[in-house]
């Protein structure tokens, strides 16, 4: 500001978002984008522009504002294209790749993963293949085909260690854990839960430490655990609501309800149910408000 240069500022306002973004303080790190998109538009810097743009859509997805996000992907890929800004148009397709999976499109989120991937391996960029690939598990874990995604988590491990990327190692830990309780060996998932917490608080990193809170309750719901559900639901509902999350926070909302459904408390699940309800719906998630009403149905179900 001192400088008087808008073009400065807004490269630090961006690095100032990105920091925000970081400490998973979305609204704060959104508004610096804001801030930087326009000097940027104003300066007519267009390239920064729609770099700001592709920096903000994890941002813009972690708050739901899904059609904003795909309103700036699609500006920043015409101005990339006409850049012939290769790199960029790749990490791109993977930001994309992600608005799709948090709306549960996996099939097309895995396409974006895929051709993100096969472009950063083109270009020699290390950590975006690591990225790519952990992307491309995540996504056929969520299509239920474990063998394929397990077997893409072992790459990617051997990839991020190969490449001393620490943090991504981190994130194939917790991905592996949840992949383990999905095949149905709950023992080895707990296990490796209670190591991707560990490796989460080391790295201060309360995303995935809150994501262990939520997918053990749900593990512990399988296990019939309903206390310790309603317990792990509740940290994880916290948790999300200060992250400013509110996907994660519906799911684990979700969770609560049919962890006091089972626990007898009907009226007060019904009422979570309906929270959770709401939020999905504020997403734009059907398939999840689907089985809230389904699970609000069983919860009404004489027994």
């Amino acid at each position: 500001r001192r400088a008087g240069d808008a073009v400065t500022l807004a490269r630090a306002l961006r690095a100032d978002g990105h920091r925000h973004a970081l400490h998973a303080d979305y609204h704060r790190a959104l508004g610096q984008y804001d801030r930087a998109a326009a000097l940027f538009e104003d300066g007519r810097e267009l390239t920064q522009l729609a770099i700001t743009y592709s920096g903000a859509l994890q941002t813009l997805i972690y708050l739901g504002l899904y059609d904003r996000a795909l309103a700036y992907a699609a500006r920043a890929r015409t101005i990339f294209r006409r850049a012939k800004d290769r790199v960029r148009l790749a990490r791109l397709e993977s930001n994309v790749g992600n608005i799709h999976f948090r709306q549960d499109r996996f099939e097309q989120a895995l396409a974006c993963y895929r051709r993100a991937e096969q472009e950063m391996r083109a270009l020699g960029e290390h950590q975006d293949v690591a990225v790519a690939l952990r992307n491309i598990s995540v996504c056929l874990t969520s299509l239920n085909r474990f063998d394929e995604s397990l077997s893409t988590y072992a790459e990617t491990r051997r990839y991020c260690e190969a490449h001393g990327l620490r943090m991504l190692v981190a994130e194939a830990d917790y991905n592996i854990a949840y992949l383990h309780f999905l095949c149905g060996d709950y023992r080895r998932a707990l296990r490796a839960y209670a190591q991707a917490r560990a490796e989460a608080d080391t790295l201060g990193d309360r995303y995935h430490r809150t994501l262990c809170d939520l997918d053990e309750a749900e593990v512990c719901l399988e296990l019939n655990d309903d206390s310790g559900a309603a317990r792990l639901a509740a940290d994880a509902i916290t948790g999300f609501a200060g992250l400013g999350m509110r996907y994660e926070r519906a799911k684990a909302t979700a969770f609560l309800a049919t962890a006091q459904a089972r626990l007898g408390a009907t009226p007060a699940a019904l009422t979570t149910y309906r929270r959770s309800r709401a939020l999905f719906a504020a997403d734009g998630n059907h398939p999840w408000v689907a089985i809230v009403d389904l699970s609000r149905a069983i919860a009404l179900h004489p027994r």
